[in-house]
């Protein structure tokens, strides 16, 4: 990835905190004036002749006013809150690639190399004792098997998920409806602090911009855009967590589903997806079976215990991990090794770093799990 300058960082956090300027529209206005700077700069009247509607062009000039980006982006520093953009290294690289994937994400905590491997847990703000239940056995199953798990910070079942990850010592990431210093509902502030120093919690959405219903569609994107799958545990028949799953679906993602007792309105989702062709879960190793991965638990020294099957693995993956066997390489020796393309290697590092068993210790260096 491209490193930007951080000036062009606070134009673009600036210019996407503009109301009417969203995903698909800043990149648009990036390709064709070259910069975030240039856009914020450009006359209104050259703004409204290629198309940007009035009332966004109305909101930049008042913003042009009122803020100067470059103090912007200190003051968001102090209070704790980062920018990224989809060239920076750390931006998920599952979410830059999905359609109208965000161009700022603003960010408490970090992101990790490990949170490629990363499932959505989400359902009701109004769990039964089962689905409380359910959503515990299987974010700890999760956990235990490496999983960062990604939630929205809601009441019911995102609010269980985060507080199990954390229990059981896993990451997890809080994705909000609004400005990451407007979390809702407000007990879970506190929460939301601990989802930060053990993950992260983002949005697209400026800091001070409420969560109000309009914006839950576009966080629905995000949860399932950084996640392999979304796993849904209760909902009703018109639920948000059928919203996340049509995200998930439109995405290339898995959906799996829950299966609850038919006479409770809180299975209505579930049996919807079920029918509609979800991978119905019970227990973690239908995820696991689903996402074609074999993983062991994770030790007490956090290292996760591996169990490769050498045979099941294709020709390039099966000589990667026999090569880093006796320690750790860079990609470069990887290549002058096995006398493959490089391309060949990274792209099969990924495949087995998704699948648990190489790690990426920094610097293209990897060693095996």
């Amino acid at each position: 990835m491209s490193a930007i300058t951080q000036q062009e960082r606070a134009y673009r956090a600036a210019l996407y905190e503009v109301d009417g300027i969203g995903p698909v529209r800043m990149q648009v206005l990036l390709h064709y004036f070259g910069s975030a700077s240039a856009v914020w700069n450009v006359r209104e009247k050259t703004l409204l002749e290629i198309g940007v509607p009035v009332d966004a062009v109305g909101e930049l000039k008042k913003r042009r006013k009122t803020v100067d980006p470059e103090q912007h982006l200190a003051a968001l520093a102090k209070l704790g809150i980062r920018v990224l953009v989809p060239e920076d290294e750390e931006y998920p690289e599952r979410l830059r690639e999905i359609d109208k994937s965000p161009q700022v994400l603003f960010v408490r905590g970090h992101f990790d190399h490990s949170d490629r491997r990363a499932l959505a847990v989400v359902g009701t703000r109004k769990p039964t004792p089962y689905g409380r239940e359910v959503t515990q056995r299987l974010v700890g199953q999760l956990v235990t098997h490496g999983f960062t798990i990604v939630s929205g910070l809601a009441r019911g079942i995102d609010g269980v998920a985060h507080r199990t990850a954390l229990e059981c010592g896993g990451r997890t990431i809080g994705v909000l409806g609004g400005g990451v210093d407007r979390v809702y509902p407000p007990e879970h502030i506190g929460l939301a602090e601990e989802v930060a120093k053990h993950g992260a919690v983002i949005s697209e959405f400026a800091p001070g911009k409420l969560p109000v219903p309009g914006n839950f569609p576009a966080r629905n994107r995000i949860i399932s855009g950084l996640s392999l799958g979304v796993v849904v545990i209760e909902g009703a028949a018109q639920s948000g967590t059928k919203i996340t799953a049509g995200h998930a679906l439109e995405q290339g993602r898995e959906v799996f589903a829950v299966p609850g007792p038919i006479t409770s309105q809180k299975s209505e989702a579930t049996a919807d997806l079920i029918k509609a062709g979800a991978k119905v879960v019970t227990d973690v190793s239908d995820i696991l079976e689903e996402l074609s991965l074999e993983v062991g638990p994770v030790s007490r020294d956090g290292d996760r215990k591996t169990s490769i099957n050498l045979d099941a693995l294709e020709e390039e993956e099966r000589k990667v991990v026999e090569v880093l066997a006796d320690g750790n390489l860079h990609v470069d020796d990887i290549v002058r090794e096995l006398k493959m393309e490089t391309a060949t290697v990274s792209a099969t590092l990924t495949l087995l770093e998704i699948k648990g068993m190489v790690r990426h210790l920094g610097g293209m260096v990897y060693s095996r799990r």
